[in-house]
């Protein structure tokens, strides 16, 4: 790809009213489609910036419409704005008449890339034959053109045979795309594979084959949401389909060995909340059985499930985490080594490898947040400490989960089947206390910082952090529009289960603080993680919520 390309990722028009995953969309803007916890505009940009770091980025939009999540645009050159249009191929030659680039790579927002390379002039498909549904597909592999062409405006004939999908991909000069579009009856306009027959046939498009990730399709939702499977960087994850299961890997043995032995010495009864563990080995790691649910963060930032919907979940997880806590008697102990120890080596760790030469600055000096004065985070870590000793005395240690965050919480919502996934199984330095066991509040805390204090939000870069110690900090996050619900929701399941105030300022505070050292690939996100644990601790966390999302 030349440094001169243009990567034109189409996103006019709205989300199609039809469901494409576990519930109705929470957004209907096309920039708002989500791939995963993240957004499908996060990983089009993300795939384009790791290979092809010097083509520009360019979002086309309709004029006046609005995303939900603007945070997110951050990672675009340019956001282009058009008049709306009745078809896409209408759109493409509108944005291609705004821009000046000699080479575009043309790519659907639906679509998300796989190819880590594209000639100057290409056709990506899929790298298998399907058959077809309600997408344009070619009927051989190497089509030479529109007779090859099974478009989406043509319905599937009997016994039609498989196909090769058209991914919504292509590369070509922008001269040459504008020729071809000023070729298309009315008609043709509406599918942009009639724009990828012209150029097999008339420009000779070399034919590129991909594993075809698409959202625009509830037949592929499955593949494409499997293949997104996060893989952290200490461990790494891929699923099996000839098995139907996960693989999981990791440097941190330690800690792998750990979650394998919380899962072996599990009661029976309570085995059925967590995937079956099917293996463990060197070779292979822990095998796990494929859960296809969705995390409580994709459902909590993109899916419309509605309030009986997460009230089934809330009710659920209060009944596994009772049968956790009930499994085996209690042991007395402090849990200090779950909070105060923990902050403490991690804020030693934090200042021994400083994420920048400029961290001292923002961490000793006051904070001015959006016109708010606040103390130093070095100021507020401290405090946190100091109002931890009374929350960590010995008190009744039960088994937990021991990372209960919205990513490892599983969820089919019609049904309100939870499935928990990655348990710390983190042994006590206390002897006496069996491996798994901690303190309950923990386990609450966790949800509380995914579900209402924006830990979601801000690893996932839904927000804004903008600028320096000198001139104070202007900070947003920008919540999905069932957050206030959620949060209403979430404190009350806490206040079931006996969790107090003081209790949820302190100690979410210290998770907030405590994670720092964790998130060394961004420092932004951890100037924001910061500033979350600073306006806990503070009591001032209104600070980082918005009114509303500006409009674009």
């Amino acid at each position: 790809m030349a440094a001169s390309t243009t990567v034109l990722i189409l996103a006019a028009g709205q989300l199609p009213e039809r469901q494409l995953g576990p519930a109705p969309l929470l957004h209907r803007h096309p920039l708002d489609l989500p791939a995963g916890s993240d957004l499908a505009l996060q990983r089009i940009s993300a795939h384009y910036r790791r290979h092809w770091p010097q083509a520009q980025l360019v979002a086309v939009i309709d004029a006046a419409s609005r995303s939900h999540y603007p945070a997110a645009l951050h990672q675009l050159d340019q956001l282009l704005t058009i008049t709306p249009q009745p078809s896409i191929n209408a759109s493409l030659e509108a944005a291609l008449q705004r821009i000046d680039a000699h080479e575009v790579v043309v790519n659907p927002i639906t679509a998300l890339p796989t190819a880590t390379a594209l000639p100057n002039c290409a056709v990506v498909l899929g790298d298998e034959a399907l058959p077809r549904q309600n997408w344009s597909a070619f009927a051989t592999p190497q089509p030479r053109g529109p007779s090859q062409l099974l478009s989406k405006l043509q319905p599937n004939q009997a016994n039609e045979p498989a196909s090769y999908p058209f991914t919504g991909l292509l590369s070509a000069p922008r001269a040459t795309l504008l020729e071809l579009l000023a070729q298309l009856s009315t008609n043709q306009r509406s599918d942009l594979a009639w724009t990828a027959a012209l150029l097999l046939e008339q420009h000779h498009a070399q034919v590129v084959h991909t594993p075809w990730h698409d959202l625009g399709h509830r037949a592929t939702y499955a593949r494409s949401r499997r293949s997104q499977l996060v893989s952290r960087s200490h461990n790494r994850v891929v699923y099996d389909p000839a098995g139907d299961l996960i693989s999981k890997r990791s440097s941190d043995l330690e800690r792998l060995n750990a979650e394998a032995t919380y899962l072996q010495t599990l009661p029976p009864r309570l085995r059925r909340h967590f995937p079956a563990l099917l293996g463990l080995s060197e070779q292979q790691g822990l095998e796990l059985e494929y859960v296809p649910f969705p995390s409580l963060a994709e459902l909590y930032l993109h899916w419309q499930i509605g309030p009986e919907g997460w009230a089934g979940i809330w009710s659920r997880l209060a009944q596994i985490l009772n049968e956790l806590s009930n499994s085996s008697p209690a042991v007395i102990a402090s849990c200090n080594w779950l909070y105060s120890h923990k902050l403490r080596q991690r804020l030693h760790q934090l200042d021994q490898q400083p994420p920048s030469p400029n961290w001292y600055q923002f961490w000793q000096q006051p904070l001015e947040l959006n016109g708010r004065r606040l103390p130093s985070p070095a100021a507020c870590a401290q405090a946190t400490l100091a109002a931890l000793a009374p929350l960590e005395a010995s008190r009744p240690l039960q088994r937990i989960h021991g990372d209960l965050c919205f990513n490892n919480v599983l969820a089919e919502p019609l049904h309100a089947a939870v499935r928990l996934i990655d348990p710390r199984g983190e042994a006590a330095p206390d002897s006496d206390v069996p491996v798994g066991y901690g303190d309950p509040r923990y386990d609450l805390v966790k949800l509380l910082h995914s579900g209402c204090y924006g830990y979601d939000l801000a690893v996932h870069g839904l927000f804004t952090l903008t600028g320096d110690p000198a001139r104070g900090w202007q900070a947003r996050l920008y919540p999905p529009r069932q957050a206030e619900q959620v949060a209403a929701q979430l404190d009350g399941f806490v206040r079931s289960q006996g969790l107090t105030p003081e209790e949820e300022r302190w100690l979410t505070a210290s998770l907030f603080f405590s994670m720092l050292p964790l998130h060394s690939d961004s420092l932004q996100r951890q100037q924001m993680l910061t500033l979350i644990g600073c306006c806990i601790s503070q009591q001032t966390f209104d600070l980082l919520l918005p009114c509303v999302a500006p409009s674009l």
